[in-house]
């Protein structure tokens, strides 16, 4: 093989390599160490391009009053006011205060539009601790206003409801609890078709009530529902229908809620050993009836 063939160069060549390394070391030179011309005129004011400083604390404090607003809506609920204005005091009402007022005791944009909203629901505010609750709201505010706040307005407007539901007390009418059909129970403040038909039915598998009490006992209607009713409430025990017991089966038995399945089988299983009942008061004679429940059911029995 012939080396020198292979790795030697032409005249033509070597002028060609030595004219690429001539050319690029005047490009380099001629880059760093030519003179740059500035593009910039002689007397060039660059102030005209600044803003006045009284627009950059402008800006500024846009910004700031907009961060502090949307604070308003930040997780831990809390408002803030704005420090560099003075607000004022003076007597108010939270019940009709007008929002813009609100604003200028120091309460925030959120805190006000809250109340109002508050206030359009139909809700009253009667004491401060109430005042405290609506969302947005500043407590220490609150309490540093406290000698300024009350609460004419709501007290009023109880009075006057107070009022309106006593004059419509006065006209409903007391029931006897053991013959009042449907309308008369629905005349009852409180009592609508929906419990009217669940007294009824219960009154029915009862055969009736010893006492206004088992309209709770029974989980007929709640305990709430019954200290606004009991005033309307009679009951007469002599209207009741009872069970008896010599010829009653198991079904008529457990159809009053008192009598349990137990009960119900204790009684016929003592019937067929011992013959009819004398009197209702032998059903204490039945081991396996507890004197308690022996006292609940003993008034809805008779011997015939």
């Amino acid at each position: 093989m012939d080396y020198k063939e292979n790795f030697s160069f032409t005249k033509q060549e070597r002028r060609g390599i030595l004219t690429f390394f001539i050319v690029t070391i005047i490009t380099v030179s001629a880059i760093k160490f030519w003179p740059r011309s500035s593009t910039l005129p002689e007397h060039f004011d660059a102030s005209v391009y600044y803003l006045p400083e009284d627009s950059i604390l402008s800006e500024q404090n846009d910004y700031v009053d907009k961060f502090d607003y949307e604070s308003d809506y930040s997780y831990d609920r809390t408002p803030k006011t704005e420090t560099n204005k003075t607000f004022q005091k003076f007597a108010f009402d939270p019940n009709v205060i007008s929002k813009d007022s609100l604003m200028l005791l120091g309460f925030s944009s959120f805190g006000s539009t809250s109340l109002a909203n508050f206030r359009s629901k139909g809700g009253k505010i009667r004491d401060t601790q109430k005042f405290k609750t609506i969302f947005g709201i500043d407590t220490n505010l609150v309490n540093e206003l406290e000698q300024f706040i009350s609460f004419d307005a709501a007290k009023t407007v109880y009075k006057e409801d107070f009022k309106q539901v006593s004059k419509f007390k006065k006209e409903v009418a007391v029931i006897e609890i053991n013959s009042a059909d449907s309308l008369q129970w629905e005349q009852i403040p409180g009592i609508g078709a929906y419990l009217t038909s669940k007294i009824l039915k219960n009154r029915s598998k009862l055969g009736g009530f010893l006492s206004i009490d088992q309209l709770t006992e029974l989980n007929i209607i709640q305990d709430s529902v019954f200290q606004k009713i009991s005033q309307y409430l009679t009951v007469d025990k002599a209207l009741i229908t009872k069970i008896n017991i010599n010829t009653a089966d198991y079904k008529t038995f457990v159809s009053n809620p008192y009598f349990t399945k137990e009960t119900a089988n204790a009684i016929l299983k003592y019937r067929k050993q011992h013959g009819d009942f004398q009197d209702v008061k032998h059903i204490r004679r039945i081991i396996s009836i507890k004197e308690e429940t022996g006292e609940k059911i003993l008034p809805y029995l008779k011997v015939e």
